[in-house]
């Protein structure tokens, strides 16, 4: 599969400190993580692989991680590969709350059991 292709990250707001990690979830402005929001949908996000889950995926060296995650449909919740922590919670509260595990293709395999119910 090959990335789409969205250009260069313009426009980011590089270290935001409120919100969580649309990816991880985890709290931003602390720690020594780059972070940035997007312009276009306001998504605040690591701009780094946090959780390995561009490399599962392969796309780790294919992508600009400073590219918005979700507008460039690379997330869960976009219909992407990457999982990210708002496409899980999706698909978990589609599932019946089933764990969906920490690979895509466990996401993948959850969410086409909930798209099937």
């Amino acid at each position: 599969m090959d990335p789409p292709s969205s250009g260069a990250a313009v426009g980011l707001t590089s270290n935001p400190t409120h919100g969580t990690c649309h990816k991880c979830a985890a709290p931003l402005g602390r720690g020594n993580r780059a972070t940035a929001r997007c312009p276009r949908c306001g998504l605040t996000y690591h701009t780094t692989d946090c959780g390995q889950r561009y490399a599962n995926t392969g796309l780790d060296k294919k992508v600009s991680l400073e590219d918005c995650p979700k507008c460039t449909k690379l997330c869960l919740c976009a219909n992407g590969p990457v999982l990210c922590h708002a496409g899980r919670l999706k698909f978990r509260r589609k599932a019946g709350n089933v764990d969906v595990g920490k690979g895509v293709g466990a996401a993948a395999g959850t969410a086409a059991a909930a798209a099937a119910a």
